[in-house]
């Protein structure tokens, strides 16, 4: 029975190293296995999406900011990233927070009704995902009636941009990144946490 760990790869590169045997040396065997491995590491693989093993390692490895294949920046135009339905959203919300803070919670640390019938109808990634999935507006009493809205007060609470003290507050960073002029650094603030830091459980 082949063991479930050893891929057709793997095999078709042991039948290659057999063929080339003997080598003069293990050093020798060793240089042409590392070769070998360059070779496989270095090759799209359709498995992956046409990227190669050492392109999949960077974009699954690297930190999105600084290392790896892939970075976050706010370097579009303000008026497209004030656009974006989650900054919109976020943006409201913040607003909200920040204008009537703290902000009453539930005993469960929900919204109260009365804060989301305010917030429900201005979300624009809720009337998004209504019109791109054919779906009915839901009808809206409870923070857990809007799809998006529990999303988004994680996504702030993850990213320190409001927080809980006596109810729910917009904090000093969330402050700071709530004008116009800081519209790209909020983006990049809330694409990060919700990919890298949000977790759905």
């Amino acid at each position: 029975m082949q063991s479930p760990f050893k891929t057709a790869e793997l095999q078709a590169l042991l039948d290659e190293m057999a063929r080339e045997a003997p080598f003069p040396s293990i050093d020798a065997l060793n240089a042409r296995l590392a070769q070998r491995m360059q070779q496989y590491n270095t090759t799209p693989q359709p498995e992956l999406g046409g990227l190669s093993p050492d392109q999949a390692a960077q974009l699954l490895y690297g930190d999105w900011a600084t290392v790896g294949a892939f970075r976050v920046t706010g370097e579009a135009a303000p008026e497209a990233l004030l656009a974006v339905p989650i900054v919109a959203d976020a943006r409201l919300l913040m607003a909200y927070l920040g204008a009537n803070g703290p902000v009453k919670l539930t005993p469960k640390g929900n919204l109260t009704r009365a804060a989301v019938a305010e917030l429900a109808p201005q979300l624009r990634s809720e009337a998004l995902l209504e019109e791109r999935g054919g779906l009915a507006p839901l009808p809206v009493r409870n923070e857990d009636d809007v799809r998006w809205l529990p999303v988004l007060k994680h996504i702030l609470l993850f990213g320190k941009l409001a927080t809980k003290r006596k109810g729910l507050l917009l904090s000093a960073r969330g402050r700071a990144l709530l004008p116009d002029p800081q519209v790209g650094s909020l983006f990049v603030e809330l694409f990060l946490t919700f990919f890298r830091q949000f977790d759905l459980r």
